[in-house]
């Protein structure tokens, strides 16, 4: 990736829902540095009313991303919001957009990310109910996000990067005063 121009795919995501206004706002605050390309067309559609016409058109617009991160005409993807129920209905078999990519990309070491201006995120847990999480958090799994951050920040310009770690329950229990 060419750090002082790269080239930049962006999804319109499911083109009924918010993705396309989205996307609208983000393009215009963009900075100079990087080039964006539209994956996909953009379809006529009811806003609100997502239908399978419009999340089969989300589908193809993450496959043509997908092949073009692969033969290199783009340097990264920004996708915008999906309508999953739809999505799975017409063959979509991921949980989310980040494990689509990382499949098709062959990528086994990735997480889910979530940057803009002034703050990065990088998620531990995706796409499973919040009952779930505290079962699903290990530590050597929140070492790995943490790594994949720093080093994400690290190539994306940040020289010395800072990691905070935000806690399922941010007191840590105050030893049974809050749970455990």
């Amino acid at each position: 990736m060419s750090i002082e121009s790269p080239v930049i795919g962006y999804t319109l995501g499911d083109q009924a829902g918010i993705g396309p206004e989205v996307i609208r706002a983000a393009l215009q605050q963009a900075s100079g540095k990087a080039h964006y390309r539209l994956m996909g067309k953009s379809i006529s559609c009811t806003p609100g009313q997502p239908t399978l016409e419009t999340s089969h058109a989300a589908m193809e617009h993450l496959e043509q991303a997908a092949d073009s991160l692969k033969s290199g005409e783009i340097d990264a993807v920004v996708t915008a919001p999906i309508c999953k129920e739809n999505l799975h209905k017409v063959g979509f078999n991921y949980p989310g957009q980040t494990e689509f990519f990382a499949a098709r990309l062959g990528v086994s070491n990735f997480a889910m990310c979530l940057t803009g201006k002034h703050l990065t995120v990088a998620l531990c847990t995706t796409h499973l109910s919040i009952a779930e999480v505290p079962h699903r958090l290990k530590s050597s799994e929140i070492v790995r996000v943490a790594h994949l951050l720093a080093d994400f920040l690290q190539k994306t310009g940040t020289q010395a990067p800072r990691v905070a770690i935000a806690g399922l329950n941010p007191h840590n229990g105050e030893n049974g005063a809050f749970g455990n």
